[in-house]
């Protein structure tokens, strides 16, 4: 169960399930998506996470194009280091949350099209070795560690 305070005027309670009677409000007006810590949510009956891959898709397509334009310029590691700055920390960011959703396949396409650039392959060549010379975490593995370490955070807390 989440509390949002929206400028601290209402409360909004949700959980997975919404019920019947329950409805998201943002300063007493119905609402179906919320931005909450950064993270877009939309809510119909089920909490879906299409509005925040909706939201950092252009970000991330922003990030391929520098990263197309400065390629000729600068070396892999510097480009590892554009990469790790630009597009890792945005898609890092609450992937604990969002990574299981059926519209990450969008991300992990930018992400697959970016290490093409970086490397400079061809569109078809196969990514999952382009992951391993680069060092870089595929889409679903940084989400399996992102869980780990969350519940590792969460195993210290309780002993």
């Amino acid at each position: 169960m989440v509390h949002i305070n929206c400028v601290a005027k209402c409360i909004s309670t949700f959980h997975k399930y919404l019920q019947n009677s329950q409805q998201l409000t943002a300063n007493n007006k119905p609402t179906p998506n919320v931005k909450f810590l950064g993270i877009y949510i939309y809510i119909t009956d089920t909490i879906n996470w299409k509005y925040h891959i909706k939201h950092i898709l252009p970000n991330l397509s922003a990030v391929c194009y520098v990263m197309r334009s400065i390629k000729p310029y600068m070396s892999l590691n510097t480009l590892r280091i554009v990469y790790y700055y630009n597009f890792n920390s945005v898609v890092n960011y609450g992937l604990q949350f969002w990574g299981n959703s059926p519209r990450s396949i969008k991300i992990f396409r930018m992400q697959e099209n970016t290490i093409r650039i970086v490397l400079g392959c061809k569109k078809r060549v196969s990514c999952r070795n382009l992951f391993r010379k680069l060092k870089i975490l595929p889409l679903e593995s940084q989400y399996i560690l992102s869980l780990l370490r969350l519940l590792r955070s969460r195993i210290r807390i309780s002993l």
